[in-house]
């Protein structure tokens, strides 16, 4: 994990891929906030299209 973490702190830019409703891929890219107690935290609104196909 540690090497992880490294790697997203020297590159916290990268790409996060979903999927919509109508099945269609969206990529985009999407930064790396911080690593807390083993878990990686990224942020988004939760107003935003990415968000609900998150869930």
């Amino acid at each position: 994990m540690k090497e992880i973490i490294a790697f997203l702190y020297a590159n916290p830019i990268g790409c996060l891929a979903t999927v919509d409703d109508d099945g269609r891929p969206h990529v985009r890219p999407w930064k790396f906030m911080f690593e807390q107690d083993g878990k990686l935290w990224f942020h988004t609104s939760n107003s935003k299209e990415v968000y609900y196909q998150l869930q």
